[in-house]
């Protein structure tokens, strides 16, 4: 499996990894602190649900018909966006996209290009920046696409390997294996 764990990890070397995508997903801490937020929204507007009910009683009027409908309100949108970031903890949304075209950066705004063509890429490197240690893809006009690795759910280390291996891939190149290179020989 991948780094994003949802497909097979193509080699650099891999002839099938032109028709493959690898994806790496929003990190699940941001969904679960989420999560923390909206729960208790619901929960209390259960409790204005029940107390609302209680005191209300059998009574009718505008006043009672607004307060119940104010407490539901808060109690439905409290549930809805508990399940919203339920859903977004179980299954994270994917933040970049890596295939044989190229990159495509899904969630960030302002990090730079959404969408990168591997022959546009100079280099992609590891640099700790403002918003922590980041992923910088830097294109051949200057431009960049930073990806902060906190960030990534399957870490910045994953991200950056296999950005260089679509990147060499998509230049022709391989990587070296240690034993790759005789010490003595030349021409």
């Amino acid at each position: 499996m991948s780094a994003a764990g949802s497909n097979p990890a193509p080699s650099a070397a891999d002839p099938d990894q032109a028709s493959s995508r690898t994806d790496f997903h929003l990190t699940r801490g941001l969904a679960v602190a989420a999560l923390g937020r909206v729960a208790p929204l619901a929960g209390v507007g259960v409790l204005a649900v029940m107390v609302v009910s209680a005191l209300v009683g059998d009574a009718s009027g505008t006043g009672a018909a607004v307060a119940l409908v104010l407490a539901w309100s808060v109690a439905v949108l409290g549930g809805v966006l508990t399940l919203v970031a339920a859903v977004r903890t179980i299954r994270p949304p994917v933040l970049a996209r890596l295939s044989a075209d190229g990159v495509r950066v899904r969630v960030l705004r302002g990090g730079g290009p959404r969408t990168v063509s591997w022959a546009d890429v100079r280099t992609v490197r590891r640099e700790s920046l403002r918003a922590g240690p980041c992923v910088v893809i830097e294109l051949a006009d200057g431009r960049r696409s930073v990806l902060p690795e906190r960030l990534v759910d399957e870490g910045g280390a994953a991200l950056d390997a296999a950005l260089r291996a679509r990147l060499d891939t998509a230049h022709g190149q391989r990587r070296l294996a240690p034993g790759d290179v005789s010490g003595g020989g030349g021409i």
